[in-house]
Protein backbone atom coordinates (compact mmCIF):
# COMPACT_ATOMS: atom_id res chain seq x y z
CA UNK A 1 0.00 0.00 0.00
CA UNK A 2 2.86 2.33 0.91
CA UNK A 3 4.13 2.16 -2.85
CA UNK A 4 0.58 2.58 -4.30
CA UNK A 5 0.57 6.07 -1.55
CA UNK A 6 4.05 6.85 -2.79
CA UNK A 7 2.94 6.71 -6.78
CA UNK A 8 -0.01 8.75 -5.61
CA UNK A 9 1.67 11.53 -4.28
CA UNK A 10 3.44 12.03 -7.35
CA UNK A 11 0.46 13.06 -9.08
CA UNK A 12 1.04 16.73 -10.13
CA UNK A 13 -2.62 17.48 -10.96
CA UNK A 14 -1.47 21.30 -12.13
CA UNK A 15 0.10 20.16 -14.67
CA UNK A 16 -2.20 17.96 -15.97
CA UNK A 17 -5.93 17.80 -17.96
CA UNK A 18 -8.73 16.21 -15.83
CA UNK A 19 -8.81 13.36 -18.42
CA UNK A 20 -4.86 12.49 -17.87
CA UNK A 21 -5.86 13.57 -13.87
CA UNK A 22 -8.21 10.80 -13.39
CA UNK A 23 -6.37 8.48 -15.56
CA UNK A 24 -3.19 8.36 -13.29
CA UNK A 25 -5.01 8.35 -10.02
CA UNK A 26 -7.09 5.39 -11.40
CA UNK A 27 -4.43 3.42 -13.04
CA UNK A 28 -2.64 3.67 -9.87
CA UNK A 29 -5.85 3.02 -7.62
CA UNK A 30 -6.44 -0.19 -9.46
CA UNK A 31 -3.54 -1.82 -8.06
CA UNK A 32 -4.62 -1.83 -4.50
CA UNK A 33 -5.06 -5.47 -2.94
CA UNK A 34 -8.25 -6.05 -1.62
CA UNK A 35 -7.60 -8.36 1.15
CA UNK A 36 -4.85 -5.93 2.40
CA UNK A 37 -7.37 -3.11 2.50
CA UNK A 38 -9.17 -1.96 6.24
CA UNK A 39 -10.35 1.32 7.55
CA UNK A 40 -7.01 1.93 8.29
CA UNK A 41 -5.41 2.03 4.69
CA UNK A 42 -8.97 3.27 4.02
CA UNK A 43 -8.87 6.79 6.13
CA UNK A 44 -5.18 6.91 4.70
CA UNK A 45 -5.98 6.68 1.09
CA UNK A 46 -8.87 9.45 1.55
CA UNK A 47 -6.37 12.20 3.23
CA UNK A 48 -3.60 11.16 0.19
CA UNK A 49 -6.72 11.81 -2.60
CA UNK A 50 -7.33 14.96 -0.99
CA UNK A 51 -3.77 16.46 -1.19
CA UNK A 52 -3.36 15.65 -4.57
CA UNK A 53 -6.40 17.37 -5.29
CA UNK A 54 -9.49 14.82 -5.46
CA UNK A 55 -12.87 15.95 -4.76
CA UNK A 56 -16.29 14.58 -3.63
CA UNK A 57 -19.00 14.46 -5.92
CA UNK A 58 -20.76 17.40 -4.10
CA UNK A 59 -17.29 19.53 -4.27
CA UNK A 60 -16.78 18.55 -7.58
CA UNK A 61 -20.32 19.48 -9.26
CA UNK A 62 -20.20 22.67 -7.08
CA UNK A 63 -17.10 23.84 -8.69
CA UNK A 64 -18.31 23.15 -12.28
CA UNK A 65 -21.44 25.05 -11.59
CA UNK A 66 -19.29 27.89 -10.72
CA UNK A 67 -17.25 27.35 -13.83
CA UNK A 68 -19.84 27.38 -15.86
CA UNK A 69 -19.57 24.04 -17.36
CA UNK A 70 -22.38 21.63 -17.98
CA UNK A 71 -22.45 17.92 -16.52
CA UNK A 72 -24.40 15.39 -17.76
CA UNK A 73 -25.20 13.14 -14.61
CA UNK A 74 -28.32 11.74 -16.03
CA UNK A 75 -26.77 8.60 -17.22
CA UNK A 76 -25.63 4.78 -15.27
CA UNK A 77 -22.65 4.11 -14.47
CA UNK A 78 -22.04 1.35 -17.16
CA UNK A 79 -23.35 3.83 -19.76
CA UNK A 80 -21.11 6.38 -18.23
CA UNK A 81 -17.80 4.34 -18.20
CA UNK A 82 -18.82 2.90 -21.36
CA UNK A 83 -18.08 6.31 -23.04
CA UNK A 84 -15.47 7.17 -21.06
CA UNK A 85 -17.25 10.24 -19.53
CA UNK A 86 -15.39 12.28 -16.92
CA UNK A 87 -18.67 12.33 -14.33
CA UNK A 88 -17.78 7.88 -13.88
CA UNK A 89 -14.40 8.56 -13.01
CA UNK A 90 -14.75 11.39 -10.43
CA UNK A 91 -17.75 8.28 -9.14
CA UNK A 92 -15.25 6.17 -8.71
CA UNK A 93 -12.84 8.39 -6.89
CA UNK A 94 -15.74 9.81 -4.94
CA UNK A 95 -16.61 6.46 -3.41
CA UNK A 96 -13.42 6.66 -1.34
CA UNK A 97 -13.38 10.45 -0.39
CA UNK A 98 -16.76 9.42 1.79
CA UNK A 99 -16.71 6.72 4.42
CA UNK A 100 -14.34 4.12 5.31
CA UNK A 101 -17.30 1.41 4.65
CA UNK A 102 -17.87 2.67 1.00
CA UNK A 103 -14.25 2.78 0.12
CA UNK A 104 -13.85 -0.73 1.63
CA UNK A 105 -16.58 -2.03 -0.85
CA UNK A 106 -15.53 -0.06 -3.42
CA UNK A 107 -12.39 -2.08 -3.40
CA UNK A 108 -13.84 -5.45 -3.29
CA UNK A 109 -16.03 -4.25 -6.20
CA UNK A 110 -13.92 -1.58 -8.42
CA UNK A 111 -11.90 -4.80 -10.35
CA UNK A 112 -14.96 -7.06 -9.87
CA UNK A 113 -15.58 -8.66 -13.84
CA UNK A 114 -11.48 -8.39 -14.50
CA UNK A 115 -11.36 -6.91 -17.78
CA UNK A 116 -15.56 -5.68 -17.31
CA UNK A 117 -15.11 -4.16 -14.42
CA UNK A 118 -16.57 -0.28 -14.29
CA UNK A 119 -13.06 1.00 -13.57
CA UNK A 120 -11.29 -1.36 -16.43
CA UNK A 121 -14.21 -0.06 -18.53
CA UNK A 122 -13.74 3.53 -18.01
CA UNK A 123 -9.85 3.54 -18.17
CA UNK A 124 -10.17 1.50 -21.72
CA UNK A 125 -12.70 3.84 -23.10
CA UNK A 126 -11.06 7.10 -21.80
CA UNK A 127 -7.70 6.52 -23.07
CA UNK A 128 -9.39 5.24 -26.63
CA UNK A 129 -11.07 8.93 -26.29
CA UNK A 130 -8.35 10.33 -25.87
CA UNK A 131 -6.10 8.57 -28.68
CA UNK A 132 -9.29 9.82 -30.91
CA UNK A 133 -9.56 13.55 -29.60
CA UNK A 134 -5.61 13.51 -29.64
CA UNK A 135 -4.81 17.81 -30.30
CA UNK A 136 -8.49 18.49 -29.65
CA UNK A 137 -7.35 19.82 -26.34
CA UNK A 138 -4.97 22.53 -27.09
CA UNK A 139 -7.50 24.56 -28.67
CA UNK A 140 -9.15 25.30 -25.90
CA UNK A 141 -5.57 25.84 -24.38
CA UNK A 142 -5.20 30.29 -23.63
CA UNK A 143 -2.04 30.53 -25.80
CA UNK A 144 -3.24 27.87 -28.60
CA UNK A 145 -6.24 30.32 -28.64
CA UNK A 146 -4.50 32.88 -29.33
CA UNK A 147 -1.39 31.26 -31.48
CA UNK A 148 -4.50 30.30 -33.70
CA UNK A 149 -5.87 33.79 -33.80
CA UNK A 150 -2.65 35.36 -35.05
CA UNK A 151 -2.11 32.76 -37.79
CA UNK A 152 -5.72 33.49 -38.98
CA UNK A 153 -4.96 37.60 -39.18
CA UNK A 154 -1.71 37.44 -39.80
CA UNK A 155 -0.33 33.71 -41.64
CA UNK A 156 3.40 32.71 -41.30
CA UNK A 157 6.62 32.23 -43.46
CA UNK A 158 4.73 29.43 -45.27
CA UNK A 159 1.74 30.99 -45.89
CA UNK A 160 4.07 34.29 -47.22
CA UNK A 161 2.46 35.85 -43.90
CA UNK A 162 -0.83 36.00 -45.57
CA UNK A 163 -3.92 35.06 -43.32
CA UNK A 164 -4.60 31.28 -43.06
CA UNK A 165 -8.01 29.87 -43.33
CA UNK A 166 -9.39 28.56 -39.61
CA UNK A 167 -9.67 25.46 -40.82
CA UNK A 168 -6.10 24.89 -41.60
CA UNK A 169 -5.05 27.15 -38.29
CA UNK A 170 -6.61 23.97 -36.22
CA UNK A 171 -4.47 21.40 -38.31
CA UNK A 172 -1.35 23.81 -37.83
CA UNK A 173 -1.85 24.38 -33.36
CA UNK A 174 -3.10 20.30 -33.48
CA UNK A 175 -0.09 18.94 -35.56
CA UNK A 176 2.72 21.12 -34.37
CA UNK A 177 5.01 21.43 -30.86
CA UNK A 178 4.35 24.37 -29.04
CA UNK A 179 8.41 25.60 -29.67
CA UNK A 180 6.79 24.95 -33.91
CA UNK A 181 4.02 26.92 -33.17
CA UNK A 182 5.87 30.26 -31.27
CA UNK A 183 8.62 30.43 -34.01
CA UNK A 184 5.20 31.25 -36.22
CA UNK A 185 3.38 33.30 -34.20
CA UNK A 186 6.33 34.64 -31.30
CA UNK A 187 3.73 34.99 -28.81
CA UNK A 188 4.92 33.29 -25.34
CA UNK A 189 7.36 36.30 -24.54
CA UNK A 190 3.97 39.17 -24.79
CA UNK A 191 2.26 36.10 -22.45
CA UNK A 192 4.87 36.27 -20.02
CA UNK A 193 5.06 39.88 -19.87
CA UNK A 194 1.07 39.63 -19.63
CA UNK A 195 0.99 37.05 -16.76
CA UNK A 196 4.11 39.34 -14.90
CA UNK A 197 1.23 42.78 -15.49
CA UNK A 198 -1.41 40.26 -13.95
CA UNK A 199 0.41 39.37 -11.06
CA UNK A 200 1.65 42.87 -10.14
CA UNK A 201 -1.75 44.38 -10.24
CA UNK A 202 -3.26 42.16 -8.06
CA UNK A 203 -0.12 43.20 -6.03
CA UNK A 204 1.72 39.41 -5.17
CA UNK A 205 4.36 39.82 -2.99
CA UNK A 206 7.29 36.90 -2.71
CA UNK A 207 7.40 34.03 -2.34
CA UNK A 208 3.72 34.05 -3.05
CA UNK A 209 4.56 35.86 -6.48
CA UNK A 210 6.74 33.23 -7.60
CA UNK A 211 3.92 30.04 -7.02
CA UNK A 212 1.03 32.09 -8.48
CA UNK A 213 3.52 33.17 -11.70
CA UNK A 214 4.21 29.41 -12.25
CA UNK A 215 0.30 28.48 -11.54
CA UNK A 216 -1.28 31.17 -13.71
CA UNK A 217 1.52 30.10 -16.81
CA UNK A 218 0.93 26.78 -16.41
CA UNK A 219 -3.53 27.84 -17.09
CA UNK A 220 -2.36 29.62 -20.16
CA UNK A 221 0.00 27.73 -21.75
CA UNK A 222 -0.62 24.26 -21.01
CA UNK A 223 -4.41 23.24 -19.17
CA UNK A 224 -7.57 23.78 -21.46
CA UNK A 225 -9.12 22.78 -18.12
CA UNK A 226 -7.78 24.87 -15.60
CA UNK A 227 -10.18 26.70 -13.40
CA UNK A 228 -7.58 29.29 -12.24
CA UNK A 229 -8.48 31.55 -14.11
CA UNK A 230 -11.82 31.55 -13.10
CA UNK A 231 -10.62 31.21 -10.00
CA UNK A 232 -8.98 34.56 -9.96
CA UNK A 233 -11.75 36.24 -11.47
CA UNK A 234 -14.08 35.05 -8.97
CA UNK A 235 -11.61 35.90 -5.34
CA UNK A 236 -9.56 38.87 -7.21
CA UNK A 237 -12.03 40.74 -9.61
CA UNK A 238 -15.55 40.08 -8.46
CA UNK A 239 -15.18 39.81 -4.52
CA UNK A 240 -12.24 42.73 -3.89
CA UNK A 241 -13.64 44.67 -6.28
CA UNK A 242 -11.02 45.00 -9.04
CA UNK A 243 -11.53 47.38 -11.50
CA UNK A 244 -10.88 45.56 -14.88
CA UNK A 245 -10.78 48.70 -16.76
CA UNK A 246 -7.43 49.67 -14.38
CA UNK A 247 -6.33 45.50 -14.86
CA UNK A 248 -6.73 45.82 -18.61
CA UNK A 249 -4.60 48.93 -19.28
CA UNK A 250 -1.85 47.81 -17.05
CA UNK A 251 -1.41 44.34 -18.27
CA UNK A 252 -1.52 45.66 -21.70
CA UNK A 253 1.52 48.67 -20.28
CA UNK A 254 3.23 45.78 -19.10
CA UNK A 255 2.88 43.75 -22.53
CA UNK A 256 4.41 47.47 -24.00
CA UNK A 257 7.33 47.97 -21.70
CA UNK A 258 8.16 44.47 -22.22
CA UNK A 259 8.00 44.56 -26.54
CA UNK A 260 9.90 47.91 -25.73
CA UNK A 261 12.83 46.16 -23.62
CA UNK A 262 13.14 43.50 -26.01
CA UNK A 263 13.13 45.99 -28.97
CA UNK A 264 14.58 49.13 -27.62
CA UNK A 265 16.87 49.65 -31.14
CA UNK A 266 13.13 49.87 -32.72
CA UNK A 267 11.56 51.99 -30.30
CA UNK A 268 14.22 54.54 -30.01
CA UNK A 269 14.46 55.07 -33.98
CA UNK A 270 10.57 55.65 -33.87
CA UNK A 271 10.69 59.01 -34.07
CA UNK A 272 12.72 58.58 -37.77
CA UNK A 273 9.64 56.78 -38.70
CA UNK A 274 6.71 56.74 -36.38
CA UNK A 275 5.21 53.31 -37.70
CA UNK A 276 8.32 51.58 -37.02
CA UNK A 277 7.66 49.50 -34.21
CA UNK A 278 4.43 49.03 -34.50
Amino acid sequence: MKKIIDELKKIKKDELDERTFFEEVLTIMKKIDPEKFNSETAEYLREVLKEIGCKNAKEWLKEKKENGEKVETSMGMGEACSIGSIVAAESIVSQFLSDNENAIFAISKMNDGGNYSWLQTWLRNSKKLARENKGNEKLFIPYYKVAKQALMNWGNEQSNYSPIPEEEADKIIKNSSFEEINSQVGAKKSMDYAIKGILEYLDFEEPMKETEEELLANAIYKNPNDSLLSFYKSEYIDKKGIDTDDLIISTLSAVHDGWVKDNSKKFFAREKNINTYQ
